[in-house]
């Protein structure tokens, strides 16, 4: 299952349409030390705008801070606060 979650994101680059597949899959691998830790950095960093959903940028702070990186966890929860606090719609999903 890892090896497929990890193999589907050498594909997935949608963030946008699939944003919620791509955090759940990473925070998953972070769980598991099978995340890399470039890739949580990346979507951090460059990507963060792209994510529709509060709880998928939480799930790329989760993930690093799983693996230490607590500046960026920090800055990638503030984010996805913001972003709950901007929307007014609610995402089920």
């Amino acid at each position: 299952a890892l090896s497929n979650l990890q193999n589907a994101l050498g594909y997935d680059q949608d963030v946008k349409g699939r944003g919620s597949e791509i955090a759940y899959a990473l925070y998953v691998l972070a769980r598991n030390k099978e995340a890399s830790i470039g890739d949580l950095r990346y979507y951090a960093d460059t990507q963060v705008e792209a994510f529709t959903s509060p709880m998928a940028v939480a799930q790329l702070a989760a993930g690093l801070a799983l693996y230490g990186d607590t500046q960026r966890s920090e800055a990638t929860f503030q984010a996805a606060l913001q972003l709950a606090n901007s929307s007014s719609a609610y995402d089920y999903y």
